[in-house]
C-alpha cells in the first residue's frame, strides 16, 4: 500500500491535462515477455508540454521510461518510482522529402511503412526489430553492419535536471555496436530527425520483407 505522501504524489500528477496515471500497474502488462511486477506508478504521458510539466514533480523520483517493451526483462519485484510511457504527439511522425521526423513512442514497424510508402530508402535494415524509435535510438538499434544512429540528423531529449529541451546534432552524439550517448537516466528521448535516400517503393518492399524472412530464420 501507498503511503500518504505517495498518493498526494498520485494525485499531483493527475493534475496535469495529457497525463494518465495508475499506482501500481504490473509491467507484465506492457512487457513482450509478458513478465513483471507493479511499478509503483505507470504514467502515460501525451505530450511535450505535459511532460515538461511533470518534470518538477518528478524530482528526486526514480524515474524510468518503457517504449515497446521487448528485450525487458523486468523483476518480479516491480520497480520502484515512476515508469513513463510516451504516447499521442509522442507516437507521431512526419515526412518532409527524405526526412522522417519520428517521435519516440513510434513503434520502428510504422517507421519502416511510413518511409517506404514515401519511396525513402535506408531503413529496411530495421524490419523485425520491435520496440520503438526511443529505444532503438537509446541502444543504436540495427545490425553488426549499420545501426539507426547512422541515419541520424537531429535528436531531441528532454533534460529532467533542468526541465530543457536539447537539440543534438548527429556529430554530438557517440555511437557504437549496441550503444549511444542518448542513454542517460537523466535524459528523455523525445524525437529524432532521420534522413533517408532516395528509392523506389517496390524495391524497398521487397528488400523488407527479405530482411523479415532472413530475421525470422536466424
Amino acid at each position: 500500500m501507498l503511503s500518504a505522501k505517495a498518493n498526494l504524489f498520485g494525485k499531483e500528477l493527475r493534475k496535469i491535462p495529457g497525463v494518465q496515471v495508475w499506482e501500481q500497474e504490473p509491467l507484465k502488462r506492457h512487457t513482450t515477455y509478458k513478465i513483471g511486477g507493479p511499478a509503483d506508478y505507470w504514467v502515460e504521458v501525451q505530450s511535450e508540454q505535459a511532460l515538461k510539466a511533470l518534470v518538477p514533480l518528478l524530482a528526486g523520483q526514480e524515474v524510468r521510461v518503457l517504449g515497446g517493451g521487448s528485450n525487458v526483462l523486468a523483476s518480479d519485484a516491480g520497480l520502484r518510482g515512476t515508469v513513463l510511457r510516451l504516447k499521442g504527439e509522442f507516437e507521431e511522425l512526419s515526412v518532409d522529402g527524405l526526412t522522417v521526423v519520428a517521435g519516440a513512442g513510434a513503434s520502428l514497424k510504422r517507421l519502416i511503412s511510413v518511409a517506404a510508402e514515401a519511396a525513402i530508402a535506408g531503413f529496411e535494415f530495421l524490419e523485425g526489430i520491435p520496440g520503438t524509435v526511443g529505444g532503438a535510438l537509446a541502444n543504436n538499434s540495427g545490425t553488426a553492419r549499420e545501426g539507426i544512429l547512422e541515419r541520424i540528423v537531429e535528436v531531441q531529449v528532454l533534460d529532467l535536471r533542468s526541465g530543457q529541451v536539447l537539440s543534438l546534432s548527429a556529430d554530438q552524439i557517440s555511437f557504437g555496436y549496441r550503444r549511444s550517448a542518448l542513454r542517460r537516466p537523466d535524459w528523455i528521448i523525445l524525437r529524432g530527425t532521420l534522413r533517408g535516400i532516395p528509392g523506389d517503393i517496390t524495391e524497398i518492399k521487397a528488400r523488407i520483407l527479405r530482411t523479415r524472412e532472413y530475421r525470422l530464420k536466424t
